[in-house]
C-alpha cells in the first residue's frame, strides 16, 4: 500500500521504486503538485534537495497505492557524470533534507509507524488486489540488490570479438579435449534437463568437445542416455572405462553451466594434463534468485574434511583417476568425496587443481552427511587415527577429534606488554582455566616494562617456580625478539605464544590447539579471538587484503553463519596471528624462529616460512579466547612518524619476500575483494576475468582522470582502439589499485592521467618501490598557466608546478598531446612523447551533419564550459551578424552573447556529444581561442570534431591551429573575423566544398585506425 511505503521512509530513506522517467503516474496529480509552492519537489513548501523523486512519490502515495511490475520494461542510461550522487556526497543541504523528510511525512500524516511493523509493507498480487499480506521489505530489497549486482558482475565475463578471435586461434593450435557431462535426471522433470542441455549448447569454442550423457527413463534425440537403475557414481565409472584421458563432470538436472565458465574451461583443460581432479567455483540460488556464490579457496585439507558437502561435489575428473581409484557403491551421493579421499591417500595434493571461476549455477545439493562421516572416519583410520571422533555443529559442519595418545609439554609464552590489568587477567585465566597439565608459563619483560608490571611479575615468579618463569629481556624491545628469547629457554615440545590482552575462557583450549598441533603435517595452529561484544578480532589472516594482510571476518558477530560457514570450521590459512599461535618446537627451530628485524607482520612472515618448508597452518574455531581492546599508549608526533615509517619498511620486506603468495592467497580466491575482510565479491569483475590467460598481448591498465572529453580522447578511446585491434590486452581503471591488486593483474604498464594530489604521490611512490610496472603520465593541458576566465583555474592550486613535478618524478614516461606542451615541460622529464589527439571511428566515423536546414545560415560554436574568454573575444562579431544568421551555441554561452543567440543547447554526456554536434546542422563553425601560452599548448581537437561532421571552419590563427589544413584561419581581430564570416556566407558553395575537404582530411589523417593505435600503444608501453 502507498501509505506503507511512506511509513518505510521513516526508518530508512530508500528509493526502491525507480527513476521518475520509468514510472507511470496520472497527469492531473503531477499538475496539482506543480501548482504547489516550490512545486513537486517540496513538502509543505520546503524543498527536499536530492530527494525530489521520493518527495513526488510520497505525495502520490498519500492518495493511493503502488502497482509494481517485476518485469523489466525499460532500461535507464546512467551518466558517469551523474550529479545527484556527487551532491549527496558533498552538498551541505543533504543532512538537513534527510532529517526533515521523515519529520514532514509524520507532520503531514502521509505515513506512520503504527499501522504496520517497522520496515514492513502490505503487499497484494495484482490479480487479487484486496488480498494484502504484511511482508518485511529489507530482505526482499537486499535480495533484489544482490541479484542485480551479481547479474551485472557475471554479465561482464564475456568475450569481446577480438578476444573471441584470439582464443579460437589459440585453441585451434591445441589438441582438443573431451568433457563428458553426466546429467543426473532420475528425479527431474523434463524442463530441468532441457535447461541443463541448453546451457551446454551455448558453447561454440573449438578445443573443448562437450559430450552430454543423461541418466533418464525418457528417450532424447541426439543425446546419449543411461537407464535410471544406474547411479551417477556407477555411470561415471562405466563411462571413464571408455575414455581414460577424457574429463568428466557430474551435474544434477537443472544445474546450468555458465558461458564464462565454459570459456575458462576450454583454455584450462588444455593445460591440465598433469592433473587428475579439478574443482571450480559455483553460483547458487536462494529462494530461486541467483544471489549467492561459493568462491572456494585452493585445496584446503581441513576445510575439505570439515565441509565435504560444499567442497566435494561437481568436480572435473580424468577418466584415468576414476578407473584407478575405483567406485564404491556404498558411498551413495558422496561418491565424489570417496574418490577424492582415495586420491589424497594415494597421491597427495599434487594432482588436484582449482579453477577460480564460477562454472555453473546450482540449487540445493543432496545431503549425504552419514556417508561422508563414514568416509572421513575410514580416512582417519587409514592415517593411524583409530580413536578419532566426529561431531557436527548446528550447521552440519564436521569437527574432528583426532584422539592423540600423547600429552606433550607445552610452553605458554607471554610478552608482558605495557599495561598491568590485561596482563594480570591473561596470566590468571591461563592458570585458573587450563586443564592441560604438562605446561609451563613463561612471561618475558624488558627494561622498558612499567614499574607496576615489574613488581607484579616478581610476585608471580614466586608462586610456582617449577611451572612459572619470569624472564628478563634487557635491550630486547621487539616482540619477535622477546618471543625468540623465551623460546630458546622453553622446555616444551610445543610453543604457545599468547598476547597479554587475551583472556582464556575454555578449560580445553590447549587440548583443542594440540588436536591439530600433534598432526605431523601441521606446523602452526591458531584460534578464534573475540571481543567482549561477541565480534571477531581474529579468525585467520587474508593475505593481500588492505595491504600485506587483513583479518578474516573482523568485526563480524560470532553467531553469524558466515561466508561458506568458514567462521565455524577447521581450515588451512596461509597465516594466523602470533597473538595466539601454537607451533611444534622442532618446526620453530627448523625455520629459525621469528624474524627479529620485523615489528609488524612477523607472524605472517613466520607462517609463510613454515609453509615454505611443507607444513600446514591450521586455524580452528574450537579455540575461542577473549581479546580486550588495547589501551592506546601515549606517543609523541615523532614517535608516531617513526612507527609508521617502520611499519612501511616491514611491509616492503614482506612484499619483497612473499609477493606471489601475498597477491594470490591460497586461502582466498581471486574473485573476492582485496579491500574487504568479509569475503565480499570484488566489485570489478574484469580484475579477475582474464580469458587471454596465456598472455598473447602486452597488458595495459589505463587510469582516466575523468569521464569527460579528456578522459575519453586521451585514455578511453585510444585504449579501446588498441584493444580492438589486438595490440594490447587490459582494462580501464577507475581507482588506484593496491599493490596486491596490481601484482595480481600484472600489467606491463599503467597510464595515469592528470594525477597531481598528495594521495597520488603516496600511492605512486609505493608502486614504484614495490613493483616493476612501467608508469606513464598523461597530460593534454598546460595546467600551470590556465587563463583567468577559465573556470577550471580554481581547481588547481598555486603549487601546481611543484605537485606536477613530483608526480612526474615517479613516472617512466610523460605523454602529451602537442609539441609546444612537450617543449614547455622539457625540463621536467627525460622521456616525453608527443601523441596528437585522434578521433575514434565508432564515435566520429559516420556522423552526418546537414546544410541549409535553417531559415538563415546556421553558424555556431560547440565546446566545454571553460571557454568564456575565447567567446567573449568575438562578442562584437556575433552581435554584428545577429540579423543575418541563426547563432547556435552548444555547451556554454557567455551572458553578454545570449541576446544574439537563436539556439542554446546545453551540454550532454560526452558519449552523446558527436551525434549531438552533428545534429546541430551547422553551415559554418567557429573556433576562436585567445592567443596565450595555455592555448598555444592546446591541440586541434575542436577542428577535428567539426571536420568529422563536414562543417567548414573559421578558427583563430594561433599556434594550436596553425598546422591544420582546410580551415580558414584569422587573427583575433574584429575585422578579420567579420570578413571571414562574410566570405563564407556570400560563397556557400565554396564554403561547403571546404567542409567536405576538411572531412576527407580528418578521415584520412586523423582517425584512430589500427596504425595510429599501434603508434599510441608504443607510447604507452616500455621499449
Amino acid at each position: 500500500m502507498g501509505r506503507d511505503i511512506n511509513s518505510y521512509q521513516l526508518y530508512e530513506i530508500n528509493n526502491f521504486i525507480g527513476e521518475p522517467s520509468t514510472v507511470l503516474m496520472y497527469r492531473d496529480d503531477l499538475l496539482e503538485m506543480m501548482a504547489e509552492p516550490n512545486g513537486m519537489v517540496a513538502l509543505n513548501g520546503e524543498i527536499m534537495y536530492f530527494l525530489g523523486d521520493l518527495t513526488m512519490y510520497a505525495k502520490i502515495f498519500a492518495k493511493g497505492n503502488l502497482a509494481y511490475l517485476t518485469e523489466t520494461l525499460s532500461s535507464l542510461r546512467i551518466s558517469r557524470q551523474q550529479v545527484s550522487q556527487q551532491g549527496r556526497d558533498s552538498d551541505k543541504r543533504v543532512k538537513k533534507t534527510h532529517q526533515r523528510f521523515p519529520e514532514l511525512i509524520r507532520e503531514l500524516d502521509m505515513g506512520d509507524d503504527e499501522t504496520v511493523p517497522a520496515r514492513h509493507l502490505r503487499i497484494a498480487p495484482l490479480s487479487s488486489p484486496e488480498q494484502f499480506t504484511v511482508r518485511f521489505v529489507d530482505d526482499s530489497l537486499e535480495e533484489q540488490v544482490k541479484e542485480s549486482q551479481f547479474a551485472q558482475w557475471i554479465s561482464k565475463r564475456r568475450l569481446l570479438p577480438v578476444q573471441q578471435h584470439l582464443l579460437e586461434q589459440h585453441l585451434c593450435r591445441q589438441e582438443p579435449v573431451t568433457l563428458t557431462i553426466l546429467i543426473d535426471a532420475r528425479d527431474a522433470n523434463q524442463s530441468d534437463t532441457d535447461k541443463t542441455l541448453a546451457s551446454l549448447a551455448a558453447h561454440t569454442l573449438p578445443g573443448l568437445n562437450l559430450n552430454p550423457v543423461v541418466i533418464t527413463d525418457k528417450m532424447r534425440d541426439g543425446v546419449e542416455t543411461l537407464p535410471v537403475s544406474i547411479s551417477p557414481g556407477e555411470a561415471l565409472s562405466r563411462l571413464a572405462q571408455d575414455d581414460r584421458q577424457g574429463w568428466f563432470l557430474c551435474l544434477a538436472a537443472g544445474m546450468t553451466l555458465l558461458p564464462s565458465g565454459l570459456i575458462t574451461l576450454a583454455s584450462t583443460l588444455l593445460s591440465a594434463s598433469h592433473l587428475l581432479a579439478i574443482y571450480g567455483d559455483e553460483v547458487h540460488t536462494i529462494n530461486g534468485k541467483v544471489i549467492g556464490a561459493r568462491f572456494r579457496p585452493d585445496f584446503s585439507l581441513d576445510l575439505f574434511l570439515s565441509q565435504p558437502g560444499i567442497m566435494a561435489r561437481n568436480w572435473l575428473w580424468r577418466g584415468e583417476a576414476v578407473v584407478t581409484l575405483g567406485f564404491d557403491s556404498q558411498a551413495g551421493a558422496a561418491f565424489e568425496f570417496d574418490l577424492l579421499v582415495k586420491l589424497i591417500e594415494t597421491q597427495g595434493f599434487a594432482p588436484i587443481g582449482h579453477l577460480a571461476e564460477p562454472l555453473f549455477i546450482t540449487g540445493d545439493a543432496v545431503i549425504a552427511g552419514d556417508e561422508e562421516e563414514r568416509i572421513v572416519l575410514r580416512h582417519l583410520a587409514n592415517r593411524g587415527y583409530h580413536n578419532a571422533e566426529i561431531t557436527r555443529d548446528i550447521y552440519g559442519h564436521f569437527h574432528i577429534q583426532y584422539g592423540h595418545a600423547f600429552t606433550p609439554m607445552v610452553s605458554v609464552i607471554i610478552s608482558a606488554g605495557k599495561a598491568l590489568a590485561p596482563l594480570v587477567t591473561c596470566v590468571t585465566t591461563v592458570i585458573e582455566k587450563t586443564q592441560w597439565q604438562p605446561y609451563e608459563l613463561l612471561v618475558i619483560a624488558d627494561e622498558g616494562t612499567p614499574q607496576d608490571i615489574t613488581h607484579w611479575l616478581q610476585g608471580l615468579a614466586e608462586i610456582d617456580p617449577q611451572r612459572i618463569k619470569v624472564l628478563s629481556a634487557a635491550g630486547v624491545h621487539a616482540t619477535a625478539a622477546r618471543n625468540n628469547l623465551a623460546a630458546s629457554v622453553a622446555s616444551g615440545q610445543h610453543l604457545l605464544f599468547l598476547h597479554p590482552d587475551i583472556a582464556i575462557t575454555q578449560p580445553n583450549w590447549i587440548h583443542a590447539l594440540l588436536n591439530h598441533g600433534q598432526r605431523p603435517e601441521v606446523g602452526v595452529v591458531g584460534g578464534k579471538q573475540l571481543y567482549g561484544d561477541g565480534t571477531v578480532r581474529h579468525a585467520g589472516y587474508l593475505l593481500g587484503v588492505n595491504g600485506v594482510a587483513g583479518e578474516a571476518f573482523f568485526g563480524v558477530n560470532n553467531s553469524h553463519k558466515s561466508y561458506m560457514g568458514r567462521l565455524h570450521v577447521d581450515q588451512n590459512y596461509s597465516a594466523v596471528s602470533g597473538d595466539l599461535l601454537l607451533v611444534n618446537k622442532e618446526v620453530f627451530d627448523a625455520v629459525q624462529g621469528f624474524d627479529e628485524s620485523l615489528d609488524a607482520f612477523w607472524d605472517v612472515d613466520f607462517c609463510l616460512r613454515v609453509r615454505e618448508k611443507g607444513w600446514l597452518t591450521v586455524w580452528t574455531p574450537s579455540v575461542e579466547v577473549l581479546r580486550s581492546v588495547s589501551s592506546k599508549v601515549s606517543e609523541t608526533p615523532a614517535e608516531v612518524t617513526a612507527r609508521n615509517e617502520k611499519q612501511q619498511q616491514d611491509e616492503s620486506v614482506l612484499y619483497s619476500r612473499w609477493m606471489p603468495i601475498l597477491v594470490n592467497d591460497p586461502a582466498s580466491n581471486v574473485n573476492l575483494s582485496l579491500s574487504s575482510e568479509h569475503a565480499m565479491v570484488c566489485p570489478d569483475s574484469l580484475l579477475s576475468w582474464r580469458p587471454l590467460d596465456w598472455s598473447p598481448l602486452p597488458v595495459v591498465l589505463p587510469h582516466m582522470g575523468d569521464y569527460a572529453g579528456c578522459g575519453y580522447y586521451r585514455i578511453i578511446k585510444p585504449f579501446e582502439a588498441m584493444r580492438d585491434a589486438a595490440i594490447v590486452d587490459g582494462k580501464l581503471s577507475e581507482t588506484f589499485l593496491s599493490v596486491p591488486y596490481l601484482e595480481r593483474y600484472k600489467p606491463d604498464s599503467i597510464i595515469l592521467q592528470r594525477q597531481i594530489t598528495a594521495e597520488f604521490h603516496e600511492w605512486a611512490s609505493r608502486v614504484g618501490e614495490l613493483t616493476n610496472i612501467f608508469k606513464v603520465f598523461e597530460l593534454d593541458d598546460y595546467l600551470p598557466n590556465i587563463p583567468i576566465k577559465n573556470h577550471h583555474r580554481s581547481d588547481f592550486g598555486k603549487d601546481i608546478m611543484k605537485m606536477l613535478r613530483k608526480s612526474l618524478s615517479y613516472m617512466d614516461r610523460f605523454v602529451v598531446s602537442t609539441q609546444p606542451l612537450a617543449d614547455a615541460f622539457s625540463d621536467m622529464h627525460r622521456d616525453i612523447v608527443v601523441m596528437p589527439n585522434r578521433l575514434s571511428h565508432d564515435w566520429w566515423g559516420n556522423v552526418v551533419s546537414l546544410r541549409e536546414q535553417g531559415r538563415k545560415p546556421r553558424v555556431g560554436w560547440a565546446g566545454g564550459s571553460s571557454h568564456t574568454g575565447d567567446l567573449e573575444m568575438i562578442a562584437g562579431v556575433i552581435q554584428a551578424f545577429a540579423d543575418e544568421v541563426e547563432w547556435v551555441f552548444f555547451g556554454m554561452c557567455p551572458e553578454k552573447i545570449r541576446p544574439y543567440v537563436t539556439e542554446m543547447h546545453y551540454g550532454v554526456d560526452i558519449e552523446l556529444y558527436p551525434q549531438k554536434l552533428a545534429s546541430l546542422n551547422l553551415d559554418l563553425a567557429l573556433a576562436p581561442v585567445e592567443d596565450n601560452f595555455f592555448n598555444a599548448c592546446k591541440s586541434n581537437l575542436r577542428l577535428l570534431e567539426y571536420g568529422a561532421c563536414g562543417i567548414p571552419v573559421i578558427c583563430s590563427d594561433v599556434a594550436c591551429y596553425q598546422a591544420f589544413k582546410h580551415v580558414t584561419r584569422v587573427r583575433n581581430r574584429y575585422k578579420e573575423w567579420h570578413e571571414a564570416i562574410r566570405y563564407h556566407l556570400d560563397n556557400p558553395s565554396q564554403s561547403e566544398q571546404m567542409g567536405r575537404e576538411l572531412q576527407r582530411y580528418v578521415h584520412r589523417d586523423w582517425m584512430l585506425d589500427s596504425d595510429n593505435a599501434a603508434i599510441w600503444a608504443k607510447a604507452w608501453l616500455p621499449d
